[in-house]
């Protein structure tokens, strides 16, 4: 049996890379890769530009998603405001918005929580929306379910 969790948020307006790295498998790390060329893949089908990566974005996706698999917190948006804030220190943002969902027991967990925003009025809008930067993180709890923070930022960077 599969399972998923679905939650989006339209928002307005780190840690070490040794952190990063404790907090990563190459299994995470490539669902993060496949995400990101996914929504962009999305993307330029339906004529929208590219969205650019942000490192500190990634990071604070990949801390959040690592919360909630650990049990930390809840599945949702506990902290988006921080983490935008954390953000707002090196890049002007101009608004942001975060989708985060789990599932289990799904031969592709990256394409199902892709596949599942886009049927999510609210989360399709976040994926396909007019932003400029995107910040990937994926974490696997110990029972084998996937966990996936995308935030979405407009900005300007400095």
């Amino acid at each position: 049996m599969s399972t998923v969790v679905l939650l989006g948020l339209l928002g307005c307006p780190g840690r070490s890379s040794a952190v990063d790295s404790a907090l990563t498998d190459p299994l995470t790390l490539a669902a993060e890769a496949s995400l990101r060329e996914a929504t962009n893949r999305l993307r330029d089908e339906r004529d929208q530009p590219p969205l650019a990566g942000l490192p500190l974005a990634d990071r604070k996706a990949r801390l959040h998603s690592r919360a909630m698999a650990s049990g930390r917190t809840q599945l949702g948006h506990y902290g988006f405001s921080g983490r935008v804030d954390a953000l707002s220190e090196v890049v002007l943002v101009i608004r942001a918005g975060e989708n985060v969902t789990t599932n289990i027991g799904y031969e592709d967990p990256v394409d199902q929580a892709l596949s599942d925003w886009l049927q999510s009025d609210e989360h399709s809008a976040n994926v396909l929306d007019d932003w400029t930067h995107t910040g990937v993180g994926v974490a696997r709890s110990d029972e084998g379910a996937w966990w996936f923070t995308q935030t979405f930022i407009a900005t300007t960077v400095d």
